[in-house]
């Protein structure tokens, strides 16, 4: 069962993310997940995500990063 539900996931509800998944993992003990998606704006995010087949029943929160001025910093210096 397992194994049929992982090749469901990646058959179906991966390539329907349209390659905005970039780091996903699922939290121990919870019936719960965090990922990382770029999108180029909020449309196409959530045009992906309410393509997905969990949609209906997924309680989703989005929390928009930027990058930390450090690692900015910190390319500048080895540019």
């Amino acid at each position: 069962m397992a194994e049929r539900r992982r090749t469901h996931l990646h058959g179906e509800v991966l390539p329907l993310a349209r390659g905005v998944i970039k780091r996903f993992w699922t939290l121990v003990g919870e019936r719960a997940n965090v990922g990382v998606w770029i999108a180029a704006d909020a449309e196409e995010l959530h045009d992906v995500l309410s393509d997905l087949p969990i949609w209906p029943f997924a309680d989703i929160e989005v929390t928009p990063l930027i990058t930390h001025f450090l690692v900015t910093e910190a390319e500048g210096a080895t540019a």
